[in-house]
């Protein structure tokens, strides 16, 4: 609430009214989210004899309803594979695929993270609805535990040098792709140690 006038602020006598000349801007707790979906998560450990053992993982989720009221009394804004409004979509279709293999003191495993396709920001120049395509990122790596305490990891991050899917958006501060989705990093290399005592 804001006085109607600089002299009626003046004039505004702050022992009777607290707020008289200022905003008021309560925080309040309104709106919600309702969704609902499946999630799976499977593992397998394969056992090889005297050349280790192989875990297999799959961890996915699928979201087959995702709405958002932002206020009490509000629209129900649909997010399910879908930009709304100019809130960000929830993915439909998410997974991390993985399979590790470990021997004594070596280890190895390649990972995937996909990601399913969704409905973009902007429709095209003719005005028909445009898709961003799926995203599919293959890290791999490989361990060493040279003494006790001291193991070391290298591995290469995207390592089919993947670009990101194309994403006509400005709700962020890049343009061309989605960063709350993808990275426009490349193929990456890295190696690291660590020492526990």
């Amino acid at each position: 609430t804001l006085t109607q006038s600089i002299s009626e602020g003046l004039d505004c006598p702050t022992y009777q009214a607290a707020t008289c000349g200022y905003i008021i801007q309560t925080s309040q707790n309104t709106g919600g989210i309702t969704t609902d979906g499946l999630d799976l998560s499977a593992s397998y450990l394969l056992k090889l004899a005297d050349f280790g053992k192989v875990r297999f993982g799959l961890h996915s989720q699928y979201v087959m309803d995702y709405r958002l009221q932002t206020y009490t009394g509000g629209p129900q804004l649909s997010l399910d594979g879908r930009f709304n409004q100019g809130f960000q979509p929830v993915i439909r279709y998410q997974q991390v695929l993985s399979a590790d293999w470990s021997r004594d003191n070596v280890g190895a495993g390649l990972v995937n993270h996909y990601l399913s396709k969704y409905q973009d920001y902007a429709p095209d120049g003719s005005g028909n609805i445009v898709n961003v395509g799926s995203y599919s990122i293959w890290n791999a790596y490989f361990s060493y535990k040279a003494m006790p305490g001291l193991k070391l990891v290298g591995g290469i991050n995207n390592l089919f040098n993947t670009n990101p899917p194309f994403s006509n958006q400005n709700q962020n501060w890049q343009s061309g792709y989605n960063s709350v989705f993808s990275s426009p990093l490349g193929r990456a290399y890295y190696l690291r140690g660590t020492y526990s005592f």
